[in-house]
């Protein structure tokens, strides 16, 4: 089978060195790739679901063996999205309780934007919540 990113995934369904060498290509495509985090989340789920069965088949257990490092990847972007998402919270909160207080001390939006460090968008929008 030809090694072209249009037979990435049937490699990846491959066994020992094409389905080594297919999940090298994944995880080396760039993180905006349209297929790649879905990818990574199916192939992540199959090692999850292989790892949690006993008795495994010889092929099995190279498959668990195959799609660890594909499973630390999907691991690793995910903490990372959700210690992303955390800290957008954190911020959009700070500005719901902070951006009245300032506005009250009449400090312009545009003030309050460059004090806090955060862009005028972020500051207009929690000001408008708030007046909600």
């Amino acid at each position: 089978m030809p090694t072209t990113p249009d037979t990435l995934w049937l490699r990846l369904m491959g066994r020992d060195t094409v389905q080594r060498q297919a999940i090298r290509e994944l995880l080396a495509l760039a993180p905006e790739h349209p297929a790649r985090r879905t990818t990574l989340e199916h192939l992540a789920r199959l090692q999850i679901t292989l790892q949690s069965r006993q008795n495994l088949t010889k092929d099995e257990q190279e498959i668990v063996v195959n799609l660890s490092p594909i499973y630390q990847q999907w691991r690793e972007e995910t903490l990372q999205q959700g210690r992303q998402e955390g800290q957008r919270e954190g911020i959009q909160l700070m500005l719901s309780r902070t951006v009245p207080l300032l506005l009250q001390s009449g400090l312009t939006l545009e003030q309050i934007a460059q004090q806090l460090q955060v862009s005028l968008d972020e500051v207009t929008a929690a000001a408008a919540q708030n007046q909600n």
